[in-house]
């Protein structure tokens, strides 16, 4: 984690550019390989890499048209509408630090600021690659969509789209944005891009992160992982996201391969995801089972001694009851393996929600809004362990959630039509499981 000062003097760097620079623009790729999209930074939409761009150059896997429009609106100081995650946090006031700097002031970025400046917007390496292979997977997030989750595809495919205002998680709109993903066992001329790409990408990866669907169930990830067991990087940071919740022979193949690569790498992290306990988010991540995620990330932090275990959060306004509760659960655990080794061992990073809206924290009520304030602030008021960054992200959330939203009774309408088609369809009770969000749901159904 970041110390404030290093943060702020980032923020005044970058600004020196423009107000709008992000290095990660530059140096920060995610490859949905699964259907041909990318984007630098997890907060905006991903876009579509044309596929004639990756006929001529197979570069361009990173190096879009696209992209680097971007790049050069950010040169120029124009804020590009699809950062606007960052640009809603900053236009908060009280001289909160936005991701742009957070991501900026990282090792595989901030030391290659002049290289950025000099490239502008020529093809450039990226630093920081996460690649997914496929949309496999054993979960169901309810933000999540068919072309990240293939149980989310077979369940619109069975059932078709959610009766809210714009038809959620329709196949009309993933044919019309050529978001429908490939046959994970076919051809994939992206997948084809990449393994042209790989043997000159490799060794200039600062961090290397495999993600999904479930990466664990891909067989491009544990070729990916054999491949670098059996060539070395002492510079290379390695990274893999999991929902931690197949099945047991599966996270002790992960355990012996991480063990594997134990000297032959930088630093090797381990990221899963989660934003509330028990039942409730088993609702919001249909096909976790929670006391599960909590064995297996013991097993990990114990059976992995010099892995970093990351937990990623998507705060959403099925979180608000038992957030606290979860990152209670995640400090403890920090508690219990830290004084062990001599690094921060457990980690977490707090994001909030912001597609679909009818999901997001904005629209909540009032009193439900200041009772989840009160839970953050005796959260960090009673976690004396916070780093300054853990509490920045908690507090800018609160700010976040007390932001209007304009179509505030069409989203309320949508969430309600939501959790009751999921209710019918996975044979769940939204009422008996967020009994704290029943006068929500109540004013929902007048709106």
């Amino acid at each position: 984690m970041f110390e404030k000062d290093k943060l702020e003097d980032t923020k005044k760097i970058l600004d020196s550019v423009s107000n709008s620079m992000c290095l990660a623009k530059w140096f920060q790729t995610t490859l949905y390989l699964q259907n041909g999209y990318n984007h630098s930074c997890h907060h905006p939409s991903p876009h579509k890499i044309p596929i004639f761009e990756i006929k001529q150059n197979f570069k361009a896997l990173h190096n879009t048209s696209f992209k680097k429009q971007k790049m050069q609106e950010m040169l120029d100081g124009t804020r590009p509408s699809e950062c606007e995650y960052c640009w809603k946090i900053e236009d908060l006031g009280k001289n909160h630090i936005s991701d742009r700097v957070y991501k900026s002031a990282t090792s595989w970025a901030m030391p290659r600021l002049q290289e950025a400046l000099e490239k502008r917007t020529n093809d450039i390496e990226p630093g920081y690659l996460e690649v997914s292979f496929s949309n496999v997977c054993n979960f169901k997030c309810v933000y999540c969509s068919p072309e990240i989750s293939s149980l989310w595809y077979k369940e619109i495919d069975a059932h078709g789209p959610y009766p809210t205002s714009m038809q959620f998680n329709n196949f009309d709109y993933l044919r019309n944005t050529e978001r429908l993903p490939y046959d994970p066992n076919g051809f994939n001329p992206y997948v084809e891009a990449f393994w042209k790409w790989w043997p000159e990408l490799y060794p200039k990866l600062h961090t290397l992160r495999l993600t999904g669907g479930e990466p664990l169930l891909s067989r491009d990830v544990w070729k990916i992982l054999d491949f670098v067991i059996q060539n070395p990087q002492p510079h290379l940071t390695f990274c893999i996201n999991s929902n931690l919740c197949v099945q047991e022979d599966l996270i002790d193949k992960l355990i012996s391969k991480i063990n594997q690569l134990e000297g032959k790498i930088k630093e090797i992290q381990i990221f899963s995801s989660g934003e509330a306990t028990g039942i409730q988010a088993e609702y919001i991540r249909f096909g976790l089972n929670y006391d599960k995620w909590l064995i297996n990330m013991e097993k990990i932090a114990h059976n992995c001694k010099n892995v970093l275990l990351a937990t990623m959060t998507t705060v959403n306004l099925l979180s608000v009851p038992s957030f606290s509760s979860f990152i209670d659960h995640i400090l403890d655990l920090r508690n219990k393996f830290n004084p062990l080794v001599n690094f921060n061992k457990i980690q977490f990073m707090v994001n909030y929600l912001r597609y679909p809206k009818f999901l997001s924290l904005p629209i909540l009520d009032d009193a439900t809004k200041e009772a989840f304030s009160i839970s953050i602030k005796k959260l960090i008021e009673k976690r004396c362990e916070l780093s300054f960054a853990e509490k920045d992200q908690l507090e800018r959330l609160v700010e976040y959630m007390w932001t209007s939203d304009n179509d505030v009774n069409l989203q309320r309408t949508d969430f309600c039509k939501f959790v009751d088609e999921i209710d019918k369809r996975r044979n769940l009770n939204f009422k008996s499981t967020f009994p704290d969000l029943i006068n929500f749901y109540n004013l929902c159904q007048k709106s």
